[in-house]
């Protein structure tokens, strides 16, 4: 190769490195989005036109769920765990680990 072709690819790299370099401190100094968090809904929404009320939850009720569905007319019937194997990455491979489940029944009092 000759000294100009020479020249040449070491003015194209340092232009691809410079842009690259260039890019990367554009992106870092602009200001990163500010996401706020979502607010979550209620675990619980109370149906009006059943007898019976089935729902299952990954964690136990929490007093004031227990206090709101109580207070709604609903008596409590059954409740019942299920372990479940989960995956860390969504494949049989991926590390395992085992999730209670809770199920629980109310009968409306209406």
């Amino acid at each position: 190769m000759s000294r100009e072709g020479i020249f040449l690819m070491i003015i194209f790299m340092v232009l691809v490195l410079g842009g690259c370099l260039f890019a990367f401190l554009i992106s870092m100094l602009q200001p990163k989005e500010q996401r706020e968090p979502q607010p979550r809904g209620p675990r619980i929404t109370l149906p009006t036109d059943k007898k019976v009320y089935t729902f299952t939850l990954d964690s136990e009720l929490k007093s004031e769920e227990w206090e709101m569905i109580l207070n709604a007319g609903w008596s409590f019937i059954t409740c019942t765990t299920e372990q479940r194997k989960e995956y860390a990455n969504c494949g049989p491979d991926s590390p395992s680990y085992n999730k209670t489940y809770w199920h629980y029944v109310f009968h409306n009092k209406q």
